[in-house]
């Protein structure tokens, strides 16, 4: 055999006392897979968004869509609360309206052939404005302010605990299947 290379299985290589040979391409450092890039020195670096997290630019349009919803569940907030105004004690006009909107919120799904504008307009425009924590909050506040400490805390469980079983309902009673003989 002289002359020739003896044949290696290439598992057995290194046995062998040959070196593996194994092309590669090899990139500059910055370009190399999973190299961060490092930021310039005197900046801060910027934060790393969690997987899954999709970032959409903002467009004019869907902002009025939002605005105007908002506004409008803003006002039908008001008149309701000037309709049917708490009085003293326990604030249940505010308590009603933010249960209301979480339910209507959980019903959301059901708004057939929707496309994003009307779910903008519906869910974080008319039911986020219609819907309030800061009343909420400045209710609960008052009510501490003016020694009723039970009943703020009253006031804070049994609304949040209220809100999410109406979201619940709601969630509920849009995704119920429909019985086959429901369009007949």
């Amino acid at each position: 055999m002289q002359g020739r290379a003896a044949a290696v299985d290439p598992a057995h290589a290194g046995a062998a006392g040959l070196p593996r040979v194994v092309p590669q391409r090899v990139h500059p450092p910055d370009r190399r897979r999973g190299a961060r890039q490092l930021p310039p020195v005197g900046t801060r670096p910027l934060p790393r968004r969690p997987a899954g997290l999709v970032i959409r630019a903002l467009r004019a349009g869907d902002l009025v869509v939002v605005a105007v919803g908002g506004a409008t569940g803003a006002v039908l907030r008001w008149s309701l609360g000037e309709l049917v105004p708490d009085g003293d004690g326990f604030p249940w006009t505010t308590m009603s309206i933010n249960v209301l909107g979480c339910f209507a919120l959980g019903l959301l799904p059901l708004v057939r052939h929707r496309d994003h504008r009307l779910t903008l307009l519906l869910g974080p425009g008319l039911l986020g404005g219609f819907t309030t924590v800061s009343t909420y909050a400045e209710q609960a506040r008052g009510l501490v302010t003016d020694g009723d400490t039970w009943l703020a805390g009253a006031y804070v469980v049994g609304t949040v605990a209220a809100a999410v079983l109406a979201a619940w309902a709601g969630r509920a009673l849009a995704h119920r299947p429909e019985p086959e003989d429901a369009l007949t």
